[in-house]
């Protein structure tokens, strides 16, 4: 029942995917195309050196890119009812997610040197976050993610 349903929302976010540069390690360029995708409410916050996009989706998910000073997506952070779409934030690091994600038995989690990521929850009150270890600015406290 677990993989039929961690199959489910793979295929969900394929079929829903429209591919965006706003994704972990892309530009902030892209956030308002983004924001228009996912049809969200936007809201900005500077926290010291990195700048915060608050994005609420339709569901009422909330979902968080961390921007360096450089416009540089190196952290996101999601909780709500729903997954946001996958293919979408976490772009080129999509692969590893799918792969992470056929091999959990529960909580997904992904640690190699290129990205970090935790994702639980059980339906309905979903968490995670995603960071790139070698991108996060001096400073950037882990712990504001989880």
């Amino acid at each position: 029942m677990k993989h039929t349903i961690k199959l489910l929302i793979i295929a969900s976010n394929l079929v829903l995917s429209i591919p965006a540069n706003a994704a972990l390690g892309g530009n902030v360029s892209e956030i308002n195309t983004e924001q228009s995708q996912f049809g969200s409410q936007l809201k900005i916050q500077q926290q010291n050196s990195v700048t915060v996009y608050i994005q609420t989706l339709p569901t009422g998910t909330s979902l968080e890119e961390y921007a360096d000073a450089s416009g540089t997506i190196f952290a996101l952070k999601w909780r709500g009812s729903s997954l946001p779409n996958f293919q979408i934030v976490l772009g080129a690091y999509f692969n590893d997610y799918v792969a992470a994600i056929q091999k959990a038995r529960g909580p997904v989690s992904l640690n190699n040197e290129n990205i970090i990521l935790q994702s639980g929850g059980i339906m309905g009150a979903y968490q995670g976050f995603a960071y790139l270890p070698k991108r996060i600015p001096a400073g950037f406290v882990i712990s504001t993610l989880e």
